[in-house]
């Protein structure tokens, strides 16, 4: 994972305090402790909305793995979205693949290792994520029950 440097966090910490994302509350403790603003909590739920794109890039995939990361604050509406969105995704991935390994099929010994380990990657991405999803929408209707 991501392990940022001192100075680039500080620098995060900034922008964030300066756009009005985050700010510092008043507490006995002997650091300063930041809390996320209401705003900051809308730019949160914006960005976890944000769609990377459908290629395959180091960049797209990190892009859903950090949204993937940050669903566990997320309200149930916001996570059930990003959710079914990835779950999409993983689709069409699998479905690329597919047809992919139809035109070009895996002669070799290596080449078609590598294959079925790529076809098992996404398929278990699609497994967790069809259980995740499952679980999420278990809590959206426990929470709309609740309210009503």
């Amino acid at each position: 994972l991501w392990q940022p440097t001192g100075g680039v966090l500080l620098s995060a910490i900034q922008r964030n305090l300066t756009a009005g994302y985050l700010d510092f509350i008043d507490t006995e403790l002997l650091s300063d402790v930041l809390e996320l603003t209401p705003a900051g909590s809308e730019q949160v739920r914006t960005l976890l909305l944000a769609d990377p794109g459908n290629e395959t890039t180091s960049t797209t995939l990190t892009a859903d793995a950090i949204q993937f990361f940050f669903l566990d604050n997320a309200d149930a509406e916001t996570a059930d979205q990003v959710l079914k969105r990835l779950r999409l995704k993983v689709g069409r991935r699998i479905s690329e693949f597919k047809k992919r390994s139809n035109k070009y099929p895996s002669q070799g010994r290596f080449t078609g290792m590598w294959a079925n380990m790529e076809k098992c990657r996404l398929e278990g991405m699609a497994q967790m994520l069809e259980n995740v999803s499952m679980y999420s929408s278990q809590v959206i209707l426990d929470i709309r029950e609740a309210a009503e």
